[in-house]
């Protein structure tokens, strides 16, 4: 990480200094990185008031994954109560290093254990895949543009409370649960029965890895058989099946079985998947400070502006147990997005 640029707005009147805020924070996020030289990590802490401090981190995507923010955070975290209480700041001696984490996988890539896992994705993507068809407001532009948009909307606490007593009942993870709900939004608006939808695992499987700062997550492709005429319980059990298999043979990294295995499919879209699912449980405790009023964080994937290879990702944000929840939907058109997520709740 290079050093922490300082930026002193004390001198801005009140109103505008939020708005230089903002543009600060949209200048950093579009700024690209010189991965040959520049530091993958950029710091900025903007000075609002001698109390009053707004920390900026924008780091390129190939050094950290939503696993790594948690141990990022906890590490700042730790550093701040030491360094605040007047101790020398130390941390845990890691096992491994990202090299070492590499080299392995290397070697593990040409092994048995490839064709375990190859046989595996061959078996389940066999033959053409199916091309899921969601509603959009105009033609599909013949070359993929990537430009998106987010749209939130918040789960009531009554429809939040009994989400989680089904799945207590049921046995399930939150995450099936969800993820099973969520093929059966996509079967009504397409109506089509094989589904290929995407979803981003943290594959860190492995205890060697579990403190690294880096990116470990990997695309996982979920092939479900959906009938319009199974329960929801039985579609969560298919689900379920579904995705127990992909994550026992998450350890292939996506790149690796699309060389080998090269599905039929279309270029005009993501390689496999228009849509995809993304569940993230975010705990408080992470972002609190000892003796700082933390006001909130504000992820830069939610500036105005954003890109996505999917035409449609739900991203579902947990923030604890029992209390409301804050899904996204990414789509063509806020319209659209909003008539689709009403039918979710």
């Amino acid at each position: 990480m290079g050093r922490v640029n300082l930026i002193d707005l004390q001198h801005i009147p009140g109103p505008e200094r939020r708005e230089e805020v903002s543009r600060h924070m949209g200048r950093e996020s579009r700024r690209p990185f010189d991965l040959a030289h520049d530091a993958l990590l950029r710091t900025i802490l903007m000075r609002l008031s001698e109390s009053e401090h707004v920390l900026l981190l924008v780091m390129h995507h190939i050094v950290c994954d939503a696993a790594s923010l948690a141990i990022l955070f906890r590490e700042l975290r730790a550093y701040y109560e030491e360094f605040s209480g007047g101790r020398q700041a130390s941390l845990p001696a890691l096992q491994i290093q990202n090299a070492d984490y590499a080299a392995w996988q290397r070697s593990w890539l040409h092994g048995p254990a490839l064709e375990k896992q190859l046989s595996y994705w061959k078996a389940r993507l066999k033959g053409r895949l199916p091309v899921l068809e969601l509603p959009a407001d105009r033609k599909r532009p013949p070359k993929q543009s990537f430009l998106g948009a987010l749209h939130h909307f918040e789960l009531s606490p009554a429809n939040a409370g009994l989400i989680h007593s089904f799945k207590r009942r049921e046995e399930a993870t939150l995450f099936n649960v969800l993820l099973a709900a969520f093929h059966a939004l996509v079967h009504r608006y397409t109506g089509q029965q094989d589904l290929l939808l995407g979803s981003l695992t943290a594959n860190r499987s492995r205890s060697e890895i579990q403190g690294l700062i880096g990116f470990f997550a990997n695309t996982q492709v979920l092939r479900t058989q959906v009938d319009g005429q199974m329960t929801f319980r039985e579609l969560l059990a298919r689900v379920r099946e579904t995705s127990l298999g992909a994550y026992a043979n998450q350890d292939l990294p996506f790149r690796n079985w699309w060389r080998n295995l090269r599905p039929r499919v279309s270029q005009v879209t993501h390689p496999c998947s228009r849509s995809c699912f993304r569940f993230k449980v975010c705990r408080a405790a992470l972002w609190s400070f000892p003796d700082c009023a933390c006001a909130g964080w504000r992820w830069i994937t939610e500036l105005p502006s954003s890109t996505s290879p999917w035409s449609s990702m739900r991203h579902r944000r947990e923030s604890q147990v029992g209390s409301n929840t804050t899904p996204t939907f990414l789509m063509r058109r806020q319209s659209s997005a909003s008539r689709i997520t009403s039918r979710f709740c």
